[in-house]
């Protein structure tokens, strides 16, 4: 008899977010029947990578972040969506002069547009609006900085 840890968390809870891994490729279909919500095959991601790195030599940071980040004891890095809100710090800036970089220290590396696609790259002279959903690396401590310059600001009439 085969156990299935992810089936049996699904019984306990209906709601939880199960992450289950396989050895094989071949095995992601039966762990997402069993209830897996992602299923994670390192050995595939591991060869991908090594592909990644084999035909890219002279750019061993795009796929290396994580471990370029670990192995300079810097806080934990993430990558986080920012909604801008309408009336708020952000609205109205750009990326051309670099201030939301040097202010926050979060880096804008995509948009997602109304239609739900991402745009990686974000053109320096977009002005954001309310509305725009920023995709954006850096710390943890600079996403939460730029998330409270995403809210909207209170006009003194409206704080009373």
């Amino acid at each position: 008899m085969v156990r299935c840890p992810a089936r049996g968390a699904k019984e306990l809870n209906p709601k939880i977010f199960v992450v289950s891994r396989c050895e094989q490729e071949s095995g992601e279909g039966r762990l997402r029947r069993a209830g897996a919500d992602r299923v994670v095959a390192p050995y595939a991601i591991g060869g991908h990578r090594m592909v990644e790195l084999a035909l890219n030599p002279a750019l061993p940071v795009v796929v290396d972040v994580d471990d370029l980040v670990a192995a300079s004891g810097r806080e934990h890095m993430t990558v986080a969506e920012i909604s801008v809100g309408a009336g708020s710090v952000l609205e109205g800036a750009t990326l051309a002069s670099g201030e939301l970089m040097r202010r926050y220290g979060a880096l804008a590396i995509g948009l997602i547009g109304e239609d739900g696609r991402l745009q990686v790259g974000v053109p320096p002279q977009l002005r954001l609006e309310g509305g725009h959903v920023l995709v954006v690396f850096g710390t943890e401590r600079a996403i939460e900085a730029m998330a409270r310059a995403s809210r909207p600001t209170l006009a003194a009439d409206d704080v009373a």
